[in-house]
C-alpha cells in the first residue's frame, strides 16, 4: 500500500498526531465542494473535495486511459474516456477555530503526489480565515501553521 499511501505519510511526515485537536467549523461557499478539517488555534489540516468527483469512476477512468494507450500503440484510433467531472471555480473556505489573531502560513497540497503546489500567508481575525479554494476537479488538502510575529513565511 505504500505507492497508495505515500502523499498522505508526505502530508503528515513531520507533525505531531498525539496532541489533542479537534473539528474544525469550515463554511463552503459552493455546494459542489465538501469538506471538513482538524487541528490546534496554532495548527490547522483541513482536506476539501469536488462532490462530483467519485473513486469509482475515476479508477474506471484511469483503466480506459490504460486501454486508449493500448489502442493507439497498435495503430487504432481510441475514443477519448468521458470522466473528468465538473471543475469548481472561484469557491471559499471559512475556517472558524483557530487562533483569535495572527498569520498563518498556508499550503495547498496535491493528495495525489503529496507535494505542495503553492503557498501563502494569510492573516486570521477572530479566529477566522478565509481562503480561495483553486479550480478543483478532484480534491485538494490544506496545512496552516501559525507563524511567530518574527517569521516572515
Amino acid at each position: 500500500l505504500e505507492r497508495h499511501l505515500a502523499a498522505v505519510t508526505k502530508f503528515w511526515r513531520g507533525e505531531d498526531v498525539t496532541r489533542p485537536m479537534r473539528k474544525l467549523d469550515l463554511g463552503l461557499s459552493s455546494d459542489g465542494l465538501i469538506g471538513c478539517g482538524v487541528g490546534t488555534p496554532h495548527r490547522a489540516y483541513v482536506w476539501v473535495k469536488n462532490r462530483s468527483h467519485n473513486l469509482d469512476q475515476y479508477l474506471a477512468y484511469r483503466a480506459a486511459l490504460a486501454k486508449q494507450r493500448q489502442e493507439r500503440a497498435r495503430g487504432q484510433s481510441p475514443q477519448p474516456p468521458a470522466y473528468p467531472p465538473q471543475v469548481v471555480r472561484d469557491a471559499t473556505i471559512d475556517i472558524k477555530g483557530l487562533h483569535w489573531a495572527g498569520r498563518y502560513r498556508i499550503e495547498w497540497w496535491d493528495t495525489y503526489r503529496g507535494e505542495i503546489v503553492t503557498q501563502s500567508v494569510g492573516r486570521v481575525r477572530r479566529g477566522a480565515l478565509t481562503l480561495q479554494v483553486p479550480e478543483l476537479v478532484f480534491d485538494v488538502a490544506v496545512k496552516l501553521v501559525r507563524l511567530n510575529w518574527w517569521e516572515q513565511s
